[in-house]
């Protein structure tokens, strides 16, 4: 890959959730749900994404191995109602690849793989305030897609 690649941006972090929020006619409060932002835009604003949650595991497990991953699925958690599919992510020497699939549609990200792993750790270190508090972050139980 050539140094003069165009990354995009990210940014991972837990958003506290008090007040009520309904997310595919389900009720959530008092958790917290994983926000990321794609080139300054939050995911969750784009069609494509609607009504879906990020999985805090998959996505923690994603800084270390290429591989497939449930990156997002549906705000029930079972990938199939919401059309989700396994992503892949792909780790080069300077880059992490997604290509996030729901349906037959699919959406591509480059990211440097030194900012991608910062951001990893970054939202490790907040997830570690939170469980000690006793936060949830959800989607809690997940159903991957049969494939």
């Amino acid at each position: 890959m050539s140094q003069e690649t165009n990354f995009d941006s990210l940014e991972l972090f837990l958003r506290c959730v008090v007040n009520r929020e309904v997310l595919d006619g389900i009720s959530f409060e008092n958790c917290y749900f994983l926000e990321c932002l794609i080139n300054g835009a939050s995911v969750f604003n784009e069609s494509f994404f609607g009504n879906s949650l990020a999985v805090f595991e998959e996505i923690l497990q994603s800084g270390s191995t290429s591989g497939k991953f449930l990156l997002f699925t549906c705000a029930c958690g079972i990938a199939d109602d919401g059309g989700w599919n396994l992503s892949l992510v792909d780790h080069d020497e300077l880059s992490v690849h997604w290509k996030v699939r729901r349906g037959t549609y699919s959406r591509n990200y480059i990211f440097s793989k030194v900012c991608y792993l910062k951001e990893i750790q970054r939202l490790r270190l907040q997830a570690d305030g939170i469980e000690f508090l006793g936060g949830i972050i959800e989607p809690v139980t997940i159903v991957p897609p049969e494939e």
